[in-house]
């Protein structure tokens, strides 16, 4: 056999063998709503699960398309929204996606679609076993914890205590923000705004502060806590009993 024939048969093998070493394959399915009867919400969407077999291990990862349609005749404030994602080779992915309004300017009125944030993990790597057999691949959301503007809920109370907390923390950061500076002046304002927060949710808020007080200066920083502290408070009255967790 000639020396380049070999070499062709001898490349044509390890491609071979590369083939049945490592396997990738993708699956999109539709996203099934397997929200409580009631839901204020009707979820819609797409999930990409891929999958790379390379000798035992497989990795393994998904992206989605979500949106929510307030169905209700109420306005959102938040939502807790429970993803579970199969895979064609049995591993389970779970995800929580979180969606609160209370700072931002807007809501979810009755018939907004509002689009869901994006699976934010990276892929994750198992070892196979021996067991290698595909099962229908599917994925499943739910709403888990809605809460409206008027206060009601619809929903597990446990599953809106993270937010109730977070909100109670930003609330009274933001009012000892303001009152420093009423009662104590702006430089006073401005050590106690870059003094590190324990919430690391909270001190991503302030962050936001800060850097309008390093761009534009402290009087802008000092206007827009106090925007948010209103609305807040405005948010607050609305809910009734404060809206927040102690």
């Amino acid at each position: 056999m000639k020396i380049k024939e070999l070499q062709s048969l001898l490349c044509a093998v390890l491609v071979l063998l590369s083939g049945e070493a490592s396997l990738a394959q993708t699956t999109t399915v539709q996203l099934q709503d397997i929200s409580a009867v009631g839901s204020p919400l009707d979820i819609t969407g797409t999930v990409t699960m891929s999958e790379q077999i390379n000798a035992d291990t497989l990795t393994y990862s998904f992206e989605d398309r979500i949106s929510a349609r307030n169905i209700s005749d109420k306005t959102i404030l938040t939502m807790v929204l429970w993803v579970e994602v199969f895979y064609p080779h049995g591993q389970i992915e779970r995800d929580v996606r979180q969606y609160e309004c209370f700072l931002a300017p807007d809501v979810i009125a009755p018939g907004q679609v509002e689009p869901i944030a994006k699976h934010g993990g990276g892929a994750t790597v198992v070892r196979l076993g021996a067991e290698r057999d595909s099962v229908p691949a599917r994925a499943e959301i739910r709403a888990m914890y809605v809460q409206f503007l008027d206060g009601s809920v619809f929903g597990l109370p446990q599953f809106g205590e993270d937010i109730l907390r977070l909100r109670h923390e930003t609330f009274v950061t933001l009012k000892r923000l303001d009152e420093t500076y009423e009662h104590r002046g702006e430089d006073a304002f401005l050590n106690l705004l870059n003094e590190p927060v324990e919430s690391a949710e909270v001190d991503n808020l302030l962050d936001n502060v800060r850097y309008t007080a390093t761009k534009f200066g402290s009087q802008d920083a000092i206007g827009k806590v106090k925007r948010m502290l209103a609305l807040a408070e405005e948010r607050r009255r609305l809910i009734g009993g404060g809206g927040t967790k102690n």
